[in-house]
C-alpha cells in the first residue's frame, strides 16, 4: 500500500479512536516514521477545530 494511503487510513483511524495515539496508528499501519503520523494528525485535528491542549491554555474562574 502506498504511503499515503497509509497516512489516510492512519487519520482516519484516530479518528474514530481519539482514546489512541499517533503512534498506536503508525504501528497499525506499518508507518515508519511516527512523526509524520503525529504531524498529520495535529493538521487534521486543527482543520476541525481542536483546541491544542498546551499548559498555557488552561484558565481558571
Amino acid at each position: 500500500m502506498p504511503e499515503k494511503d497509509k497516512l489516510r487510513k492512519a487519520i482516519q483511524f484516530l479518528k474514530a479512536n481519539p482514546e489512541e495515539t499517533p503512534a498506536t496508528a503508525a504501528r497499525v499501519y506499518c508507518i515508519r516514521n511516527k512523526d509524520i503520523v503525529r504531524k498529520a494528525w495535529q493538521r487534521e485535528r486543527k482543520k476541525m477545530g481542536a483546541v491544542n491542549g498546551q499548559w498555557g491554555d488552561i484558565i481558571c474562574d
